[in-house]
């Protein structure tokens, strides 16, 4: 299991701190190798859109932001 997947999984624990900080993971790896975040972008809106924490949702748009700017 790589490091992303292994991020990736954080992004749906139940704990919302744990929430809270794991997209940022994704906002600062994704800043310096985009690739290894691009794969996570759609992932990354879904929760942006649905997530129940405003601070989850706004996370994950600075990590997408981070990737495609």
């Amino acid at each position: 299991v790589s490091n992303d997947e292994v991020f990736a999984k954080l992004l749906y624990d139940e704990d919302d701190k744990v929430r809270m900080e794991a997209p940022e993971i994704f906002r600062v790896l994704g800043k310096r190798r985009p690739e290894f975040v691009i794969p996570y972008v759609e992932q990354l809106q879904k929760i942006a859109e649905t997530d129940s924490n405003r601070v989850v949702r706004i996370h994950c748009l600075g990590a997408i932001k981070a990737v495609l700017k």
